[in-house]
């Protein structure tokens, strides 16, 4: 059975019974082969898990490590002390984290009701193997977003990313008008829950940002719009990992085709769910075997879309960047009055983060004005692996 860590169990049924169970808590389902299934009649679940002493002990030889075992070590331990400070040495609390985001409290339980309602197209063997690889590469994967180079400086003054509904505008389609929110007001509502009666555009402020996805350490990548997001703008905003951990939601294209496709959280199952209806026919054993980065698995969607990431912060400050990266055409383009102003003033506001931008030679380097409003090159700039 399910530690009560995990969460609630709760039966969904689905079209053909692609899965079983949904972990309420942990967002989880269990696939209708192996594992835990459920019976309706009684409306109880059995577990069919087996429990295996080599997988988890090896080849031990208990007499052998007994003997080398020292009592001693074990007597500054505090049990107790050490499992409630677990959480801690991870850092990282993704549960609290997800039920004080405006837009991701309600999400696991509404995005369990779309599933139900929503028919597969993949085998459950198919689809095992689409999570397993996503969960993978997610793990090395950065997240961006991108704005115009012409309101770098907006940012750096404001101090704060907002979405359209705190900026009044979109470089994409403007889509928050009206009494619902619109276009984005909607797909808020179906895919996260987030009621939209009797909001103000500050409660819209607070709503889910948008971005895309590179690979780790690739600044290539990003500068060079491999994430097929370059309509946005030049300028990118690299998130740190662990400050948008467990806030990070993905659609395999731009989620306002919400209909054909359901948001679904990074940590979470990345099922089929997550891929519009028209791009799910590309994806293959063999194209999800080829998938080595998120840049891969675009291609195999669709060369000219992108994957897009919807960050669940309610107010995106800068210390949620770890870098603000700037094409070197843009130093000394249209707008390079207004990037010094922002460099400038990121340094004497912002001194953690960092402004990059390629060399001469095309090496990523921490950039800075000095007091002749001259550019100067630092150290060279390398993006968080993991």
């Amino acid at each position: 059975m399910i530690d009560e860590d995990e969460g609630r169990k709760v039966h969904v049924d689905t079209v053909e019974g692609k899965y079983d169970l949904h972990y309420e808590k942990s967002g989880r389902f269990a696939p209708k082969e192996g594992g835990e299934t459920y019976d309706a009649d009684t409306d109880e679940y059995k577990s069919e898990d087996v429990f295996d002493a080599k997988s988890l002990f090896g080849d031990m030889k208990l007499d052998e490590d007994l003997e080398s075992f020292d009592i001693d070590s074990l007597s500054d331990i505090e049990l107790d002390d050490d499992l409630e400070g677990l959480d801690d040495l991870q850092g990282i609390d993704i549960e609290e984290r997800i039920n004080n985001s405006v837009t991701l409290k309600n999400y696991r339980e509404t995005r369990a009701k779309r599933i139900s309602k929503m028919r597969p197209s993949w085998s459950p063997e198919l689809a095992m193997k689409f999570r397993d690889k996503m969960h993978e590469i997610m793990e090395h994967t950065t997240v961006i977003s991108r704005i115009p180079e012409g309101k770098f400086l907006n940012l750096i003054i404001s101090g704060e990313y907002m979405n359209q509904f705190g900026a009044g505008s979109s470089e994409g389609a403007y889509t928050a008008t009206g009494t619902d929110g619109g276009g984005r007001g909607r797909m808020t509502k179906a895919c996260f829950g987030t009621e939209i009666s009797g909001t103000t555009r500050e409660d819209r402020k607070k709503w889910e940002k948008y971005g895309t996805f590179c690979p780790d350490g690739d600044y290539d990548s990003i500068i060079d719009r491999k994430d097929s997001a370059g309509c946005y703008g030049d300028i990118v905003c690299i998130y740190k990992k662990d400050k948008v951990k467990g806030l990070v939601t993905f659609t395999g294209t731009d989620s306002l085709s919400y209909d054909d496709q359901c948001p679904v959280l990074i940590e979470d199952d990345m099922d089929e769910f997550c891929m519009h209806t028209y791009n799910r026919s590309f994806v293959t054993k063999d194209n999800i075997d080829k998938c080595k980065t998120i840049n891969d698995v675009k291609k195999i969607i669709n060369s000219y879309s992108y994957c897009e990431a919807q960050i669940h912060v309610d107010k995106l400050t800068l210390d949620y960047f770890d870098a603000i990266a700037i094409p070197y055409s843009q130093l000394n383009g249209y707008n390079e009055e207004n990037i010094k102003k922002a460099i400038k003033l990121a340094q004497e506001k912002y001194p953690d983060l960092k402004i990059t931008s390629r060399d001469r030679s095309g090496k990523p380097r921490i950039v800075k004005v000095n007091d002749e409003d001259e550019y100067v090159y630092g150290d060279i700039y390398e993006m968080e692996k993991s």
